[in-house]
């Protein structure tokens, strides 16, 4: 088999630093169709799509796979074959593995079958802008949790060391379907998995929610968000620089009741229209 991290030292001038593996069946059935088409694998690591295992950093025979040239050659040696035995080890390692790295996986899922994955943290060598370490989403897909750098997502984002608990990572989110979704921490290592919280900020509901207790549940119209959901790590009030949404008019269910929020806006009244026109509420 072929070492994904040898391949991608060895064409470091040749392609961009994401693998994309098709890891979808053919002719598929059932609510697993509703994701990504492709696990990603940086050096950082990988993540899944919805039909496959998180990419190990094997490249095995027979295994298709994509990368965004950066030039016209591709470089294939015998510096990149590894023994794959039972336990699936390298017998010798990239710097990147050897070095630290703090990382923890998100799911987005919901009672049809949606499922998206994504990988976030930090890792020595990494920095806050796009690297080779960050694996851009390769958007085959409606349904999608994302990390956000300069309003571009990415299916995986390292960031630069040291760790900051006032450090924020804002995230990308889209269905086609409204409805009730759920976001969970699937893992975690590193310092995350040492006991350092991770929180959700929702700013539609002006919510910030500990991932690391419980998962967090709640109810989206169909659409592209780049501005409803941010990791912290930390609930404290932010400061008067990074406000929550306080204008924001979100309407959600929680425990089988319609939920209105209008923040700091008075609610003046609430009528309630059906699809044909009709006033069914005031």
């Amino acid at each position: 088999v072929i070492s994904a991290n040898f391949f991608l030292e060895e064409n470091l001038s040749n392609v961009d630093g994401t693998i994309y593996f098709w890891r979808r069946l053919n002719n598929p059935t059932g609510a697993g169709d509703l994701g990504s088409f492709y696990a990603s694998y940086t050096e950082f690591g990988g993540v899944e799509s919805d039909t496959s295992d998180e990419p190990n950093g094997f490249i095995q025979i027979g295994q298709g796979f994509l990368v965004k040239a950066l030039s016209s050659e591709l470089v294939f040696n015998a510096n990149m074959r590894i023994s794959d035995n039972i336990d699936n080890q390298f017998f010798r390692s990239s710097n990147l593995n050897e070095n630290e790295k703090h990382r923890m996986w998100l799911n987005l899922t919901n009672e049809s079958g949606v499922s998206s994955r994504m990988l976030v943290g930090y890792a020595e060598g990494a920095t806050n802008d796009k690297d080779r370490l960050d694996g851009s989403y390769i958007n085959d897909s409606d349904v999608a949790l994302t990390s956000l750098i300069n309003n571009e997502e990415y299916s995986i984002q390292a960031k630069a060391l040291p760790f900051k608990v006032e450090d924020t990572i804002p995230l990308g989110f889209k269905v086609v379907v409204a409805g009730e979704y759920t976001i969970s921490l699937s893992k975690m290592d590193g310092l995350f998995e040492a006991g350092q919280l991770v929180y959700l900020e929702d700013t539609f509901t002006s919510t910030i929610h500990n991932l690391s207790a419980s998962d967090y549940i709640f109810s989206a119209e169909s659409g592209d968000f780049k501005n409803r959901f941010v990791l912290r790590f930390t609930n404290e009030v932010l400061s008067i620089d990074q406000p929550l949404d306080v204008n924001a008019v979100a309407v959600f269910v929680r425990d089988n009741s319609i939920n209105i929020n209008t923040g700091n806006i008075q609610m003046q009244s609430v009528i309630v229209f059906d699809v044909q026109g009709r006033k069914l509420l005031s």
